[in-house]
């Protein structure tokens, strides 16, 4: 979701705690296998930075979306939850 936003203008910043998956968004590769998804992230350079730094991301966004990996029935999914703050 991420990498889409960013491939159409929007600047992304992503959160991973896992730090080869930061570091793999940062040098413009896919963390994980995805047709398309490669393609994806070369077409965001300059709008997708990734980052481990949770506080950072959401001080610094408009719109924050959080996914959260649910395995039920032996298959992992990852699902949105859209996270708002009403200042």
């Amino acid at each position: 979701m991420a990498a889409c936003f960013a491939a159409r203008g929007f600047q992304v910043h992503a959160v991973d705690i896992d730090p080869g998956k930061v570091a793999a968004i940062n040098s413009g590769v896919a963390p994980v296998h995805e047709p398309g998804l490669d393609e994806l992230i070369r077409e965001s350079a300059g709008f997708l930075k990734a980052s481990g730094d949770v506080e950072a991301a959401v001080r610094e966004s408009d719109a924050t979306f959080i996914y959260v990996r649910l395995g039920f029935g032996g298959s992992p999914a990852a699902r949105p939850i859209a996270a708002s703050n009403a200042n």
